[in-house]
Order: structure tokens, then C-alpha cells, then sequence
């Protein structure tokens, strides 16, 4: 990448940031990623792409480290007996995995860790790798509510779109 396409993106998060950054701001709640309409195969790709990402992962059961799963199925059936939870660092963010529905993956985060262009563009960089890596679509929207996206990393044409809040 060129120096000015370097700084056209840092602008353009720039500018990104100044239009959602209200959307940060600590509620009480958490945001979350959402990549829909998942199946194993999905998780197991994920999985496998873990082992040799560039961000910095911890996976635990019942809170106790454990080895990364190789396959999502065996995360899901844990949840039988047990807690399943992958943490991962993305940029100041930590985003967290509770394996909760082989249909939707699911990360969720503290907002008030999202505080600069700089956390968001290290947010939006994950969001992108996740859409390319699974061929799906990458949502940031408040918790529990993917229906009313915040942003959305859209693979077909790899951009990130804001959804401003109707008022």
C-alpha cells in the first residue's frame, strides 16, 4: 500500500469515527460483531485462521486456559457441562467468543474501549479479515439487536458502511 492510499484510509476512519463515535459511548451495554447465517464449517474455518492471526487469542473453559478447539463443534458441546470463552486483543479492543449459536458468530465488546479513529480502525481491520475469511457480511450493532447495525463490513464489495440512527 502507497503512502497516500495509507493516508486516504486513515482519513476516511477519520472521518468514520467522527460520524459513529457517539455510538461508543458507555450505556451499560456491550456492542457486538455478528457474522449470520453460520454453520460448522464457518466456526472451523474461523478455528483454523485463529491459529495464525496477527491478534493475540486466549480460549478458556469454566475460566481455567485451555487448548483452542480445532473444530467448533467441539466448543458447542462443552456447553453441556460447561463455559467455553475465546478472547481475543484487537488493538485496544478485546473482543470475546461464547459460542452461544453454531448459526450466527458472535463477539462481543466493552465500548468504552473503542475511544479513537485509531481503536476503530484496529475494529474495523478484524471485521474485514472475518468477512473475507467466512465469504459473509460483518455487522457491529448494539447487543443482542443485529437487526440495527451500527456498521457493516460488506465482503462483495469490501467497504464498511455507517448506519446512522434514525432519531
Amino acid at each position: 500500500m502507497t503512502g497516500e492510499a495509507r493516508d486516504a484510509d486513515a482519513a476516511a476512519c477519520r472521518d468514520l469515527w467522527e460520524a459513529c463515535r457517539f455510538d461508543f459511548d458507555p450505556d451499560g451495554s456491550t456492542r457486538a460483531l455478528y457474522v449470520l447465517d453460520t454453520d460448522e464449517s464457518h466456526w472451523d474455518a474461523l478455528l483454523r485462521a485463529l491459529r495464525r492471526s496477527p491478534w493475540r487469542l486466549a480460549f478458556s473453559i469454566d475460566g481455567f486456559a485451555a487448548p483452542l478447539p480445532r473444530y467448533g463443534i467441539e466448543a458447542f458441546a462443552m456447553w453441556r457441562e460447561a463455559v467455553p470463552l475465546l478472547e481475543l486483543v484487537v488493538g485496544p479492543v478485546v473482543v470475546r467468543c461464547q459460542f452461544r449459536s453454531a448459526q450466527q458468530l458472535e463477539f462481543d465488546f466493552d465500548p468504552e474501549a473503542v475511544r479513537d479513529a485509531g481503536a476503530l480502525e484496529a475494529l474495523l481491520r478484524f471485521m474485514a479479515w472475518l468477512g473475507r475469511l467466512l465469504g459473509r457480511s460483518v455487522l457491529l450493532a448494539p447487543e443482542a439487536t443485529p437487526e440495527r447495525p451500527i456498521l457493516e463490513y460488506l465482503t462483495a464489495v469490501r467497504r464498511v458502511r455507517f448506519h446512522p440512527v434514525a432519531e
